[in-house]
């Protein structure tokens, strides 16, 4: 707020010529005591003054001012509230009066004495400042705009006044108004760093992302030390997906300001993308500890946690989230998701229903499931749920697409080209995942004479096998996890690709952003999310017809590719290390009947684990493999087995190894049984190109029928089956006959080298016949149609 300078004609409003040589000596005195701040001295002077001429209004005024630079507020306000019944028309009074009553928190108080102070001298600018000021402070925005306006109307060369008549025009909406008025404030002070904060902030808001960037480093590069403006434009780096920018920045706001929580908690999420667990996990418990009531740290904590197999400590987090905001939707979602990873039935039964209303009611308003369409497919083997779930998604994400700021205009009429077809493989998945291993034989099987081939890596190079595996397949691989959407996109366009093939969907880490630009004018859901992307913006899937049988149709937005054997690609050079282990490597014994299952523990629901202790209570010798890495999962599984009377050391469990030392693993087991109704994709592939037979329940969509979908292409359809009653049955059938075991073991040694599952080759030429089909459509200026690919 403006203050009273010390030499402002309105302080000698009394007449020097009525006060006496001594009090008027001692008010001189005390005017340089405070001038050097030896405020304590002041103060006696002051008070001998008054005690000399008590209606001297200049002395108490004085006094009033001392007060005030001591803080003393409410005292303050008594000193003017005395000269003001001495002197009851000053304006000055009032103004200063108002100053103490803010001071002191009243604001009702304050504004009541400027309105007083603006009345009595209308042409005073610094009046109309705090008036506005105050009346800002008691959230009366239109008010204050008026006087904010007043001010910079009698002072129109007062960029202060300016940029405060932006701020309550952009409280009450009114962006664009807001924005001239900080572009004013910018013309009379062009170093001005709020007014530039001020303008990034509009820009911001409206989507400008490129502009508000250039508003903040303007602030900074004159006020390199405002926080606030480091963390915006960290905000605007990561809404355009440049990640490493936004750490920066973000950073530097901590560095600046570090009990900055806001800081803290967008550093942890721009840590994410990175894979930098440890540091995610430590800034969000820095949130906590300066904000324990900040609902969405702890989530996002639990979630971070859960990426470590922290799984009883993740859930500890999403309760008190939970308690702390209890109808917190994602914290609710998330729940459920920790209760599956944890394998805690219990917690995940009883949370269903809740998930259940929640979902429905906000797809039935309109709005984006909290649940996310692969949770969808995991709780739901119903095609037209997961068919809602993601187009809602879907639509979310288009509609930021077209929103977009910068957002690109591309334009795809035929392509003439030269014969040659260039194919956009696009995935966050380029590094040690199974999506690196299915694609690694596709791409070495491509016939490059016919099919350019360029891979767009949304992840960072995490210095894997695969990761330079995939680099060296092509030498079009493109990193564009640096580049935002509309960049990333840009630079598909620019590349001329004819087909994009998302890998990605919507799994985690996915840019569904970028094909929602359509960057290419035929775009191609595969591998990386198996159901309906529910996307406009997608137009083809690859399928077959065990995933998506023919009453499936309907539930897919996508025109649908059917290839004749299984929609999954493997790599028939897929290693198995050497040399192999031996069962006491793991501690399983030669007599037992070792029983595996390698999926991820949220995939085993109680109906699985059920039927798996059913199968173990009907053969004595054999035993369960498991992955173990999940404490928590391990524990329950356990509790669940003695509670069922099968001891818990029946069980056994193995942690993570890379992938052709897991295979050469996998060799040890007799029998693989598959979780249902979420079925292995790449670990039922992994167990059959081990060598090791497995029993699979086909379910009712895509993610419950891709086992049956594998066994069928590899030549084992009688693991296949088709009831929880049958797949007991076929288990401890082969339990009981290990010369049934043997036969089937060999019968795929046989089989799967020539085998539609593992013939690489045959499957890329399948998948370019598909391209050429697809661009044919395309050139022709016809609309993209289902069709299937013939058998050889």
């Amino acid at each position: 707020m403006a203050n009273l300078s010390e030499n402002d004609p309105r302080n000698d409003s009394i007449d020097p010529g009525v006060v006496l040589s001594r009090d008027r000596d001692l008010f001189h005195l005390a005017r340089l005591a405070m001038q050097k701040n030896e405020l304590d001295r002041a103060g006696l002077l002051i008070q001998q003054a008054i005690a000399i001429c008590p209606e001297q209004v200049l002395y108490r005024r004085a006094l009033g001012e001392l007060l005030l630079m001591r803080q003393c507020h409410g005292e303050a306000l008594e000193a003017f509230r005395e000269a003001l019944s001495i002197q009851p028309h000053s304006a000055e009074i009032h103004f200063s009066m108002g100053l103490a009553a803010g001071g002191a928190g009243d604001p009702q108080q304050s504004v009541d004495h400027y309105a007083q102070a603006v009345a009595l001298s209308p042409l005073w600018p610094e009046a109309w400042f705090n008036f506005g000021a105050m009346l800002q402070h008691l959230r009366r925005t239109q008010a204050a705009a008026d006087a904010f306006r007043k001010a910079a109307d009698l002072r129109p060369d007062w960029a202060t006044a300016w940029i405060n008549l932006g701020a309550v025009l952009e409280q009450s909406g009114q962006d664009e108004r807001a924005f001239d008025c900080w572009q004013r404030a910018l013309a009379l002070d062009p170093t001005n760093s709020p007014a530039h904060y001020n303008c990034g902030m509009v820009h911001q808001k409206m989507g400008r992302l490129d502009a508000a960037i250039h508003a903040y480093e303007q602030a900074l590069q004159n006020d390199p030390q405002m926080a606030k403006a480091h963390l915006n434009l960290g905000i605007c780096h990561q809404q355009k997906g440049v990640v490493q920018a936004a750490v920066h920045s973000y950073r530097r706001a901590i560095a600046i300001q570090p009990e900055y929580a806001r800081a803290w908690y967008n550093l942890a999420g721009a840590l994410v993308p990175l894979g930098q667990w440890d540091e995610t996990i430590a800034c969000y418990e820095k949130v906590i500890a300066l904000e324990p009531e900040n609902d969405a740290a702890h989530l996002n904590l639990a979630v971070a946690l859960r990426k470590q197999e922290r799984i009883g400590e993740a859930l500890v987090y999403c309760r008190k989230a939970l308690s702390i905001t209890p109808h917190f939707a994602e914290a609710q979602v998330y729940l459920f998701q920790l209760a599956q990873h944890a394998c805690d039935w219990r917690q995940a039964e009883q949370a269903a229903p809740d998930l259940d209303r929640l979902s429905a009611a906000q797809l039935d308003s309109g709005r984006k499931p909290s649940e996310s369409p692969l949770l969808s497919l995991r709780r739901h083997a119903d095609p037209a749920k997961n068919l809602a779930v993601a187009r809602a998604w879907s639509g979310s994400v288009n509609a930021r697409a077209m929103q977009m700021s910068g957002r690109p205009e591309f334009d795809h009429a035929p392509r003439s080209g030269n014969g040659v077809i260039r194919v956009g493989y696009i995935s966050q998945d380029f590094k040690e995942h199974a999506v690196a291993h299915h694609l690694r034989g596709l791409l070495r099987a491509h016939n490059r004479e016919r099919f350019r081939i360029y891979l767009y890596a949304c992840n960072p190079d995490d210095g894997s096998y695969y990761r330079q595996q995939l680099a060296r397949s092509s030498p079009h691989f493109v990193e564009i996890h640096a580049l935002d959407d509309a960049a990333g996109a840009q630079r598909i366009y620019n590349d001329r690709i004819d087909i994009l093939v998302d890998l990605m969907g919507h799994t985690q880490g996915c840019r569904p952003e970028i094909p929602a630009l359509r960057p290419a004018p035929v775009q191609v859901s595969y591998l990386g999310f198996l159901g309906t992307s529910g996307a406009p913006y997608i137009d083809y899937c690859i399928v077959d017809p065990v995933v998506v049988p023919p009453g499936h149709i309907p539930y897919y937005t996508e025109k649908l590719v059917f290839f004749p054997e299984c929609y999954q690609v493997n790599d028939d050079r897929l290693a198995i290390g050497d040399p192999p282990y031996q069962r006491r490597d793991f501690g399983l014994s030669e007599e037992e009947v070792v029983l595996c299952s390698f999926n991820q523990p949220y995939k085993i629901d109680r109906a699985t684990f059920s039927a798996w202790l059913t199968i173990l209570k009907g053969a004595s010798n054999s035993v369960l493999w498991l992955l173990g890495q999940n404490r928590t999962a391990r524990e329950n599984l356990c509790r669940a087995a003695e509670a069922a009377g099968v001891g818990a050391e029946r069980l056994r469990f193995a942690g993570a190894l890379r992938i052709d030392r897991h295979l050469a693993r996998l060799q040890l087991a007799d029998l693989a049984l598959d979780t249902f109704p979420y079925n292995g994709g790449a670990t039922t592939s992994n167990v059959l190109w081990a060598g090791v037979p497995l029993l699979a329940l086909m379910g009712k969509h895509f993610v419950s029928r891709m086992s049956a979908s594998a066994l069928m292409a590899v030549g084992l359809p009688e693991l296949v089956a088709h009831s929880p009653v049958e797949y007991i049955g076929k288990a401890l059938d082969l339990v009981h006959d290990p010369e049934k075991r043997n036969a089937l073991r060999n019968k795929l040694g046989r089989l799967k080298s020539d085998s539609a599952l593992f013939a690489t080759q045959r499957f890329a030429a399948r998948l370019e016949s598909a391209f050429e089909k697809m661009m044919t459509l395309f050139n022709n200026g016809l609309t993209p149609q289902s069709f299937s690919i013939e058998s050889e």
